[in-house]
């Protein structure tokens, strides 16, 4: 499962060395005697081999990626705030407290007191490394189940409405919390009365600011309005060379939005960022680009025979408000040399965030 884990998201490490810290910290820490942990660790390693292999052929990607994400985005998270949204997702679950209680005064709990100093270990770590407020929301199952067994073991059937009464809180919270986990408000809805989000911290962005709508919500917006003029493009090329069209984006969520609402109908979009430049399509010959974003440099847009503005992301609740599509047409021979070296210098200079 950590091999797994680690496939999914390399912030895995953080809950490892917690972990450890935990059980060297408790008695648990015989658990380093045995041999079965280290024949586990090795299982762990040859599955992840082929990505370890992939991060050493390509110079570590993801360490640089990690120096990128600090200074464009984790330099704006405030380390109060962090701590105080720990505070709003163990009182959600309402079970989070108890089973720290627990884990410090019950005394059946203490074979499992590790797993206090994983939790302890894991927010001391995020919170010198800036860690964004939800890279901690995994450990707290672990919790609600102990806290739930706390409970349950303290009252002995004596205070038996505490269960009832603990849904009931659940529900009205989870209730309370859902227009902000659901777009349940119109953006005009949310514009027009921001009090609410501002205050729970919803309306600021990853660059540290407040913008009108929540970041999530402003990401999604006008996904399909985009997608649905590059397939505009797409479908302009004439059906013989529509096997030399590249579809091109300026970043990865155009990417990807593109490719969602697209798949089937035009080749699979791509971009120079991290996501999409080490597995860009080998064409032969690049005759035209559909291209998402801003219109490339005039020494590009020379290369074409002619180029066509398609339209552009109208709506002015989208983060990508603006984005326009363009439609490259008749490259010349020098268009698919040039964009191939473009991705290798870009590769080369880890331009690629």
């Amino acid at each position: 499962m950590v091999a797994l884990g680690f496939y999914n998201k390399y912030n895995l490490v953080f809950l490892i060395v917690g972990l450890a810290a935990g059980l060297i910290l408790t008695s648990q820490r015989a658990v380093f005697t045995r041999s079965g942990l280290y024949l586990a660790a090795l299982l762990c390693i040859l599955l992840l081999l082929p990505n370890i292999l992939w991060q050493i052929n390509h110079q570590f990607p993801v360490l640089l990626h990690m120096r990128v994400l600090h200074q464009r985005q984790l330099v704006h998270v405030d380390r109060l705030g962090f701590l105080l949204d720990q505070i709003k997702f163990g009182l959600l679950g309402f079970l989070a407290i108890p089973a720290l209680w627990g884990l410090v005064f019950y005394k059946p709990f203490r074979p499992y007191r590790f797993v206090l100093f994983t939790y302890l270990t894991v927010m001391i770590l995020f919170v010198i490394s800036r860690g964004k407020n939800y890279y901690a929301i995994g450990l707290y199952p672990v919790l609600f189940a102990l806290g739930a067994v706390y409970l349950e073991r303290i009252s002995k059937g004596q205070i038996i409405w505490i269960f009832p009464a603990l849904g009931v809180v659940n529900i009205v919270a989870i209730l309370a919390i859902v227009p902000f986990l659901m777009p349940l408000k119109s953006p005009e809805q949310i514009v027009a009365n921001p009090g609410i989000f501002e205050k729970v911290g919803m309306l600021r962005w990853e660059d540290g600011k407040n913008h009108d709508l929540p970041q999530d919500f402003a990401d999604m917006l006008g996904w399909r309005e985009m997608a649905a003029k590059a397939a505009q493009a797409f479908e302009m090329i004439p059906e013989a060379e529509q096997q030399q069209t590249l579809v091109f984006c300026d970043n990865y969520g155009q990417t990807g939005a593109v490719n969602h609402y697209n798949r089937g109908r035009m080749p699979e979009a791509h971009s120079f960022t991290a996501d999409y430049i080490f597995w860009l399509p080998k064409l032969d010959t690049i005759r035209n680009i559909v291209f998402v974003g801003e219109l490339p440099d005039k020494e590009v847009v020379d290369m074409f025979e002619e180029y066509r503005w398609i339209g552009k992301v109208e709506n002015t609740f989208a983060r990508e408000h603006g984005t326009n599509i363009y439609l490259l047409l008749g490259g010349s021979d020098a268009v698919t040399r040039f964009f191939y070296q473009e991705a290798e210098e870009r590769k080369k200079n880890w331009d690629i965030f």
